[in-house]
Parts: C-alpha cells; sequence; structure tokens
C-alpha cells in the first residue's frame, strides 16, 4: 500500500516537474510567444524648462552631506507653525526628484 502511495506521488511530481520544462522550452525557443500588446493611452509632457502646476509652495534646498552637495524641494503644511512630523521621500537609481512631486504635493 505505502509503495503504490510513493510510486503515484513520484508520477504527479515527475509530471508537474516535466510540465515545467515543457513551459520553460516553449518559452526559450519562442520568446515571441506573448500576449498581445496594448496601446497605452498618450501624455501630453510638459516643455522641460514649464514649472508644472502641482509645485504650489515648495523651497528649494541644498545642504551638505560628507563633501556631497544634495539638492531638494521642502513642502510645508499649509496654516501649521507648530512643528509636524516628516515626510522623506527618495526614489531608486535613475529617477528625478520632479518624478516624486504627484507624491509630495499630495502628502503635503
Amino acid at each position: 500500500m505505502l509503495y503504490t502511495v510513493i510510486i503515484v506521488a513520484g508520477s504527479v511530481l515527475a509530471g508537474i516537474a516535466a510540465a515545467f520544462v515543457i513551459e520553460l522550452l516553449v518559452v526559450a525557443l519562442r520568446p515571441n510567444v506573448s500576449a498581445p500588446g496594448q496601446r497605452l493611452p498618450e501624455k501630453q509632457h510638459p516643455h522641460p524648462e514649464e514649472e508644472p502646476a502641482l509645485s504650489g509652495k515648495r523651497q528649494s534646498i541644498t545642504f551638505e552631506v560628507e563633501g556631497t552637495s544634495i539638492s531638494a524641494w521642502l513642502y510645508l503644511p499649509r496654516g501649521q507653525s507648530s512643528p509636524v512630523p516628516c515626510i522623506v521621500m527618495a526614489h531608486g537609481l535613475g529617477g528625478t526628484k520632479k518624478m516624486l512631486e504627484p507624491y509630495a504635493v499630495r502628502l503635503r
């Protein structure tokens, strides 16, 4: 009885492994097999020299960290004179602070 269960379980696992290998071969040998492309909505990009309407009241600040000059935008909440919590936002490599502006305005 136990021997039969082991054989059946092994057969099922071998079938799953074989299906996985077949899928990998199909993807490797036929890389153009994919979902149909979808057209993305066109966005109008503002001129790089124009300031976006989102900017509101922000302050450009610069400070140094271990000899490296860091520039940032500081958004302060409207109508707050007392100390408030701080949110520091940063992107990964290859990003710019302009990419984070829509989020900063919403969190303000």
